[in-house]
């Protein structure tokens, strides 16, 4: 999910507008020409977007939206963690293959991952390993400099992670009951972003 640029929402319209923009990548409003609100959830596939009812986008905004979000952190939470771990790992077997039960942080839904990690680092020369050594603070004495590309990595998760908590707790104060989603969508006519 992207970060955007949030007001703070001093007045409802910053609140709205923003909204629209953080569920922009899953959802559109679009007043018809007789100024009724239709709402469209976006698809994958051949399905590009499929008209919804006010039904369905509350059951979007209170179940499938938070569950996007909660998703989204712990898969910030995990990619650089797996990506280190996979190199500290490999590095101490030369990167050899490890056998199934060598593998620390294995997990069967990270196997791609691990695999595609794996095959990046065994592939890099000595000076980029040693490089990733130092990202990584792996030898005893040496400090892991804020400005390693593993360090900005990691400052841009937690920024993402941070962002999407602030998000993951806005939905129950702001779109927690279905009179609070009914006003939103009603408020939707006052948004400067159509």
């Amino acid at each position: 999910m992207e970060i955007i640029e949030l007001n703070d929402w001093k007045y409802e319209i910053q609140y709205i507008d923003d909204m629209i923009r953080i569920l922009n990548p899953f959802i559109r409003f679009k007043f018809n020409k007789d100024g009724e609100l239709d709402i469209f959830k976006k698809g994958s596939g051949l399905l590009i977007e499929e008209k919804i009812t006010t039904k369905e986008f509350i059951n979007f905004i209170q179940y499938t939206f938070p569950e996007i979000v909660r998703e989204e952190i712990e898969k910030e939470q995990s990619y650089e963690e797996l990506k280190k771990q996979v190199f500290v790992q490999n590095y101490r077997n030369r990167f050899q293959r490890l056998t199934m039960k060598d593998r620390e942080y294995y997990n069967q839904d990270q196997e791609d991952t691990f695999e595609e990690y794996f095959e990046m680092f065994k592939k890099m020369s000595e000076e980029e390993i040693k490089e990733q050594t130092e990202n990584y603070g792996m030898f005893p004495g040496t400090q892991q400099s804020k400005k390693t590309h593993y360090a900005l990595k990691r400052n841009y998760l937690l920024e993402n992670i941070e962002y999407l908590k602030k998000i993951k707790g806005w939905i129950p104060h702001k779109l927690g009951t279905i009179n609070n989603v009914l006003q939103f969508l009603e408020n939707l006519q006052y948004s400067n972003s159509f």
